[in-house]
């Protein structure tokens, strides 16, 4: 299977087709650009990842991708009719093929924003770039505020993070590796595969054990 064995981790979850959707927003409110994708969703009746770009306070770009670990899972054509619908209804234009030309990974940062007290008062975008920058240098990644959408329209998970272009899945599965990240996924244009991983069973046994070997200590 697509990239067994990448730094722990392994396939859970593969849905064909590398699709993505690049839209350019005219600036709205990150909250009304939410509300836009979620109705598109919901009226889809399909789940979405939507990474949203800009600078304080403003949208300035709107990517999709599919959610390929949350049901029902979507056909690319569900998603360029929903794709589509959303343009149409918000005017928003749409930007470069359906597919990426690299791997894609959208590696969500909230656990460090958080929890880090040297990033508190900082932007998103500056927490995700210090913050990617020392965990995974020599990657390109465009900060972005990453956001799960159900089915339903309803909102799964919203956090800071990137949306990294590695050269390879190897790469992508370092960075995620040292990001901490248990679940993640990738678009693979060279499989035509969107590929969700979590770490492997092996792995995750290994580092129980540590954990177990270390409170004995």
């Amino acid at each position: 299977m697509t990239g067994a064995g990448l730094a722990g981790y392994e396939a859970a979850a593969v849905a064909a087709g590398a699709w993505w959707c690049r839209l350019r927003v005219p600036l709205d409110d990150p909250g009304e650009a939410v509300a836009a994708v979620a109705r598109a969703t919901r009226d889809a009746g399909m789940p979405l990842t939507v990474a949203l770009r800009g600078g304080r306070g403003d949208v300035s770009e709107a990517v999709l991708l599919r959610a390929p670990d949350l049901l029902p899972a979507a056909s690319v054509d569900q998603c360029r009719r929903m794709a589509e619908a959303l343009a149409a209804e918000t005017g928003w234009r749409r930007l470069g093929p359906d597919r990426p030309d690299q791997p894609v990974a959208p590696l969500g940062l909230s656990r460090f924003v958080a929890f880090d007290g040297g990033l508190r008062g900082c932007s998103a975008d500056d927490a995700a770039r210090r913050l990617f920058a020392v965990r995974a240098p020599g990657m390109r990644a465009r900060p972005a505020w990453l956001v799960v959408l159900s089915a339903a329209g309803c909102m799964a998970r919203r956090e800071p993070g990137v949306l990294a272009m590695p050269s390879g899945l190897e790469q992508a599965a370092e960075a995620a590796a040292a990001l901490g990240l248990q679940r993640w996924c990738v678009l693979d244009p060279a499989a035509d595969e969107h590929v969700v991983f979590s770490r492997s069973r092996t792995d995750a046994t290994a580092s129980s054990a540590a954990s177990r070997s270390n409170t004995a200590k």
